[in-house]
């Protein structure tokens, strides 16, 4: 008996469609373990930068004491160049009658309005500058508390033993470092104060990579 062409296809099918069959599967398994290696490494992923995340966030217990917050009001009041030109001109004040008592130089006489101009500058100024510290930190509960700060990638926040309070990054006006402080100001007056005594050398190099990271901050 002779066989046609399409039964002969036909046949060659039938007896394949086992064979297809297993291709099939095989090709959905291997989509099946793709889609699960895809969730796996996603998750994987996700958990590094949760870690990172979490590691970033930077603990901190700050306590400023009065010695410590005359020291940088005066250090930042004195640095700045209005004070500086007035103690320089106190200065030649002082020269200026110091030469002319020891008949060193032929200077004239100071007049009396030299005489108060270097008792404002050298005295009268530090004072009130003294004074007016001095009131503020102790008339401000959250200078004088001890402080729980966490520095995030998004934001500081502080909490105190009467307040609590959270500033993102983004509003922070900018950020000082000196020999001893961290400033973070909030404006151009105020400032959130870090001293650098209590910290390790980690601690400061960790502050210095959070603050360095952001970008908004000047």
């Amino acid at each position: 008996m002779t066989l046609s062409p399409d039964s002969d296809l036909e046949n060659f099918c039938i007896k394949n469609s086992n064979i297809f069959e297993k291709l099939d599967k095989l090709e959905q398994a291997i989509l099946n373990n793709k889609n699960s290696f895809t969730r796996i490494l996603s998750i994987s992923i996700s958990q590094n930068l949760s870690k990172v995340s979490k590691n970033n966030i930077m603990k901190l217990k700050v306590k400023v004491t009065i010695r410590q917050y005359l020291k940088i009001l005066f250090s930042l009041t004195y640095s700045k160049p209005i004070m500086i030109f007035l103690i320089c001109f106190a200065l030649l004040l002082l020269i200026w009658i110091i030469l002319f008592h020891l008949n060193i130089l032929n200077l004239p006489e100071p007049l009396i309005y030299q005489y108060i101009t270097l008792l404002l500058i050298a005295v009268i100024q530090p004072t009130v500058i003294l004074t007016t510290i001095i009131r503020n930190y102790y008339s401000s509960n959250h200078l004088r508390e001890t402080l729980d700060m966490h520095l995030a990638e998004d934001q500081i926040q502080i909490r105190g033993e009467s307040f609590y309070m959270e500033i993102l990054w983004t509003k922070i006006y900018k950020v000082v470092e000196k020999n001893s402080w961290f400033l973070i100001y909030q404006n151009n007056l105020s400032a959130i104060l870090i001293p650098k005594k209590d910290l390790s050398s980690r601690q400061i190099k960790q502050i210095q990579e959070i603050l360095g990271s952001i970008k908004t901050i000047k």
